[in-house]
């Protein structure tokens, strides 16, 4: 009765192998009550009045509380390894640190972008190789004055592709004389991108690149048109003809030589 007492009034929670022995130490003692009883002679037996057992209570609250012991430990071991758990989130999380890209990074973000990362990574690679900075007022403050600087030129850009778009597209439709194969509309070679950008920078005094110049093909006389990419998303569309070497003018002449 002393250790199923120091059992219910025991309010930590026991070790399982603990609250077996107790339970262990409860039991002979009810066995060996019951051995003696059978020991005595069936007469006496019969004389006797049949009282009922004064431990089984007893027993049955000692199960009862080695039931809600082990209940109790359980509980207390699922709390502890949530408990743990939260920890190590809160750990992981105070492991990273905010940071400022410098530059694009294909999985961090775009340069200017504020992103969390370990401090190791930051420490060992971002920071010494420029892609990161620290989160502070001067990386801001300097990445928005690039960023406006880079608008600026932009813009200005854009404005200069305007101009010359209205320029080259001011000066109407283009002529170019090429020698004719004699009885066809068939030109000796072909009238190149060089031959189109060099008549061009005559004309309008803006530099022009090869690669901007979209030609077509061009082996016959004819009407046609080409496109200049001039950047920004901007582009200059231009018309003009192939026509005989000297056409023109001989057409001239032969009409005075018939008023005449």
């Amino acid at each position: 009765q002393a250790m199923l007492a120091q059992v219910l009034t025991f309010s930590p929670p026991v070790p399982l192998a603990a609250a077996t022995d107790l339970l262990g130490a409860c039991l002979p003692c009810r066995i060996g009550t019951m051995t003696a009883h059978a020991a005595v002679p069936a007469v006496t037996l019969r004389a006797q009045r049949v009282r009922p057992s004064r431990l089984a209570p007893v027993i049955l609250l000692a199960v009862a509380a080695v039931i809600a012991l082990l209940a109790s430990a359980t509980a207390f071991a699922k709390v502890a390894k949530i408990k743990e758990g939260v920890d190590n989130t809160n750990m992981f999380k105070k492991s990273k640190m905010r940071v400022v890209l410098l530059k694009d990074h294909p999985k961090l973000g775009d340069k200017g972008d504020v992103v969390r990362v370990r401090k190791g990574y930051f420490r060992n690679y971002l920071l010494p190789s420029g892609v990161a900075g620290r989160q502070d007022n001067e990386v801001l403050k300097r990445l928005r004055m690039e960023e406006a600087a880079k608008d600026a030129a932009v813009a200005a850009a854009q404005r200069e592709a305007i101009e010359a778009k209205t320029k080259i597209e001011g000066l109407g439709k283009l002529t170019f004389e090429k020698k004719v194969r004699e009885g066809s509309n068939k030109i000796y070679g072909s009238l190149s991108a060089t031959n189109f950008a060099e008549a061009l920078i005559v004309k309008s005094g803006i530099p022009i690149r090869l690669a901007s110049i979209e030609l077509p093909k061009i082996a016959e006389l004819g009407d046609f048109s080409a496109t200049i990419d001039l950047g920004s998303d901007i582009s200059a569309y231009v018309e003009f003809e192939v026509v005989p070497e000297g056409g023109k003018k001989d057409g001239e002449e032969g009409e005075g030589e018939e008023e005449s």
